[in-house]
């Protein structure tokens, strides 16, 4: 008991001031063909389409962190002119997209990469790496057509000589920038693929 006193109050000490003193830069892992808007509104409009999301952290439903990933959904889906229509619901089109993404980051190892670096006043580098698999559903009518599967990471360094690449090289905004690229490559192989083609009617 008391060494976890210990170490929740070693948290609440190092971790502030890897930050204060610290600059932090993470940089995306380019896993992944890196898609444009430009390139997938050139295919065409799929249908209208629903959706559902998602986000895990270490297979834990994260509620501050869907609420990130639905917003790069609507902004990936509306700039990439991806469909006719879609919208956050079940039921309202024949078509229905569920999309889980998911962060395996390794935390103990970025936990005492940010203690000892923490001692240091962020002299040693802090070393973190998220891990992130996006999987996708595709439905029509409740039956599942085909299900894509994404991987991608975002590795984060923070140290004190850093802070001229914070401005730049934020988390916040090089995540939103991967998950950004995961979308674009399932609408691209979406619509290369013509899962939403609409079914033959009858002969």
């Amino acid at each position: 008991m008391y060494a976890r006193a210990w170490l929740s109050r070693c948290v609440a000490v190092v971790v502030p001031v890897v930050l204060a003193a610290g600059g932090c830069a993470s940089f995306p892992g380019k896993q992944l063909p890196q898609r444009s808007y430009s390139e997938v509104a050139s295919l065409g409009k799929g249908p209208a389409v629903d959706y559902d999301a998602r986000f895990l952290t270490q297979g834990i439903e994260n509620a501050m962190a869907v609420r990130i990933f639905q917003e790069q959904i609507e902004q990936t889906f509306a700039r990439a002119e991806a469909f006719e229509t879609f919208s956050a619901a079940v039921g309202k089109a024949p078509c229905h997209l569920s999309l889980t993404l998911e962060n395996r980051g390794n935390m103990p190892m970025a936990f005492i990469s940010g203690f000892i670096s923490g001692l240091t006043f962020a002299v040693l580098p802090a070393y973190a790496r998220d891990n992130y698999t996006l999987d996708v559903d595709v439905k029509r009518d409740g039956k599942v057509l085909k299900h894509y599967h994404y991987k991608d990471h975002m590795t984060t360094w923070i140290q004190f000589f850093l802070v001229v690449l914070t401005p730049s090289k934020h988390p916040n905004k090089v995540v939103r920038g991967v998950f950004d690229n995961m979308l674009l490559n399932f609408l691209y192989d979406l619509h290369q693929d013509k899962v939403l083609k609409p079914p033959p009617g009858p002969s």
